[in-house]
């Protein structure tokens, strides 16, 4: 069994191994990327 600290350390760091593969992603479609380009058509709109 895992303490409860231990959950908590792994989880913060399978979210930040998330956060890191998002931004990469993001990095390399750059402007391609739809969500952008939706949030901001929505907001001219």
């Amino acid at each position: 069994m895992m303490s409860d600290h231990q959950t908590l350390g792994f989880l913060l760091q399978l979210v930040a191994v998330i956060k890191e593969q998002i931004s990469y992603s993001l990095r390399h479609t750059g402007p391609a990327w739809p969500a952008g380009r939706t949030i901001r058509e929505g907001i001219g709109s």
